[in-house]
């Protein structure tokens, strides 16, 4: 039989782990823009220009999820609210950072700092393998609507 107490807190322990290097990945992407000018203004806003970027904003929706995955981790009704299609759609979202670099852009970028080809890496291919491990492990089997797309359509079109 499946000892459940020592799985959930297993599941625990791996998206707190997880949840740090996606923040630390993030901070560490944000240090990595804001540093090249002098002026602090200057840096800040250059630091929160690099969220235009698909792989930050991915980053920074897996790293908040994970948050409050952590935070609802022996709360299941709200936890349940975070899972099922939130969780799938972040999956997929993370999923396409990964394959769009691995294929696409891996040989345009050629980081020259050693803080620039660890964030590359956490963020490209670390954490979406994670969190699709995570996805693979935790996740029931959801059977996703075509209604859970049009409500997404509705809510992108306002």
């Amino acid at each position: 039989m499946k000892d459940w107490k020592h799985t959930r807190i297993l599941i625990l322990i791996y998206r707190i782990i997880l949840c740090l290097l996606v923040w630390t990945t993030l901070i560490l992407m944000f240090y990595d823009g804001a540093s090249k000018y002098p002026v602090a203004l200057d840096g800040f806003l250059r630091g929160l220009y690099a969220y235009r970027y698909y792989t930050m904003q991915t980053n920074l929706f897996v790293a908040i999820w994970l948050t409050l995955a952590i935070i609802f981790h022996f709360k299941p009704e709200k936890l349940a609210k975070i899972k099922g299609t939130i969780k799938g759609g972040l999956t997929i979202y993370i999923f396409i950072t990964f394959v769009i670099f691995a294929i696409m852009l891996s040989d345009d970028y050629n980081p020259d700092k050693i803080i620039s080809i660890f964030t590359n890496i956490t963020s490209h291919y670390i954490i979406p393998i994670l969190f699709f491990i995570d996805w693979i492990f935790t996740e029931k089997t959801v059977q996703y609507k075509w209604r859970n797309r049009d409500r997404a359509v509705r809510i992108a079109r306002n």
